[in-house]
């Protein structure tokens, strides 16, 4: 029953990212670009996909750190770059005093 709902987290969380493109975009001034964006989203995971496909049976142990490595790399990104992409939302400071 954990697995169905991990996956069913995850596809939802997917999903909520190509809802709310246009939205996270505005911040950052590209919000006239988000066809760019979709489409760039979209050709990398299909790259993705192929050459997942491709090395999954001979290289499981290398791709799974691989991607554990990229997902905390574009967490630490979008977690360092939280209180310039969206200003007055707070952002570090705003939580390290709402935590005292």
């Amino acid at each position: 029953m954990a697995a169905v709902l991990a996956v069913t987290a995850t596809f939802v969380a997917h999903n909520v990212l190509y809802t709310y493109v246009a939205a996270l975009l505005a911040p950052l001034g590209l919000d006239g670009r988000t066809d760019t964006v979709l489409l760039v989203i979209g050709v990398s995971s299909l790259v993705s996909i192929l050459g997942t496909g491709a090395l999954i049976d001979r290289c499981l142990r290398p791709l799974t750190v691989a991607a554990s490595v990229v997902l905390a790399a574009a967490l630490a990104v979008t977690l360092g770059g939280r209180r310039h992409a969206f200003p007055g939302r707070g952002g570090t400071r705003s939580c390290e005093r709402s935590c005292r």
